[in-house]
């Protein structure tokens, strides 16, 4: 009896990061397993010496390397890498990762099934960083550090593009929502989508380590940016009950609403905002970053009811 060969196409969006020893890792397990492959990676219009590094890639066989001349965002970039892959089973990776076992490719492989969404969760490094970048370490340890087991208890919730198989035909179903042009959320949304259509997220511990060098002020920016992100998408939502029910930012917003207290706390904000930052950024403090986006939310929604 004939064996089905897997069909794979390995996407890889690329911000300002050099991705060759990605590129290798996956190159030589593809090679080492008896499946067809193709490895495609765009770069979102980085700085000039990443692309530089990134540009040895092009004589790779099965690999595929090019640039774009102006920024798109996350979402759009993925768009169009699913849309030049030709296989039928895509792996959506992050630049910013780094393969953690050499059995990484074949346990995708291993749970390959048609309409498969499958999710293979991320580590962080046990050391921490430096106190400017503590930030970031500190929210994905305790946030997004989370076994298949933990996954499992809210499949929509705990899905997160970092690291993620789909068959294409599900992907060509919901793609990402190109009008999230900036950072954050638009894998919130996309896990939207795959529950509204009754799409399972099967998750597995197939981790990929998270090498994000973020500065505590650029995070705090990155989620202020997903703050907005995620109320637009609130905003526009038909299915606003639906969408507030993983998400407890916006569950704690619909509460205060509820109290007529969007107000009070958004003038908070605007009064202490200023000296909250320092905090954060001085402290690490996840307590206090969520304090500080759920006042910023409350400081958007009035602008955005002017």
């Amino acid at each position: 009896m004939q064996k089905n060969i897997i069909m794979l196409s390995i996407l890889i969006p690329v911000y300002n990061w050099n991705i060759t020893s990605l590129v290798s890792e996956l190159k030589k397990q593809c090679d080492n397993s008896d499946i067809e492959y193709e490895i495609i990676a765009i770069d979102d219009c980085s700085e000039k010496a990443f692309r530089e590094q990134n540009q040895t890639l092009t004589s790779l066989q099965n690999v595929s390397y090019s640039e774009l001349s102006e920024n798109i965002g996350r979402a759009k970039i993925r768009n169009i890498l699913a849309e030049k892959a030709k296989f039928p089973y895509l792996l959506f990776l992050d630049c910013d990762t780094k393969i953690c076992s050499e059995q990484f490719l074949q346990t995708y492989i291993t749970h390959c099934q048609p309409n498969s969404v499958i999710y293979g969760g991320m580590l962080y490094d046990a050391i921490p960083p430096s106190s400017q970048q503590r930030l970031r370490w500190n929210y994905g340890r305790k946030k997004e550090c989370l076994s298949a087991k933990q996954r499992k208890k809210n499949q929509y919730k705990s899905f997160n593009s970092i690291n993620f198989l789909i068959d294409k035909h599900v992907f060509d179903m919901t793609r990402f929502n190109e009008t999230i042009s900036t950072y954050g959320h638009e894998d919130t949304l996309f896990g939207f989508q795959l529950e509204q259509m009754h799409i399972p997220i099967l998750h597995i511990d197939n981790q990929v380590l998270h090498i994000n060098t973020a500065t505590n002020k650029i995070f705090i920016e990155q989620n202020k940016q997903a703050v907005e992100n995620l109320y637009k998408m609130y905003r526009n939502s038909p299915r606003k009950t639906a969408f507030r029910r993983n998400i407890k930012l916006l569950r704690l917003f619909h509460f205060l609403e509820q109290l007529h207290l969007v107000n009070l706390v958004a003038a908070c904000y605007t009064k202490h905002h200023e000296r909250l930052l320092q905090y954060i950024e001085k402290c690490s403090s996840i307590r206090l970053l969520n304090i500080l986006k759920i006042s910023y939310l409350c400081f958007i929604s009035k602008h955005y009811a002017k």
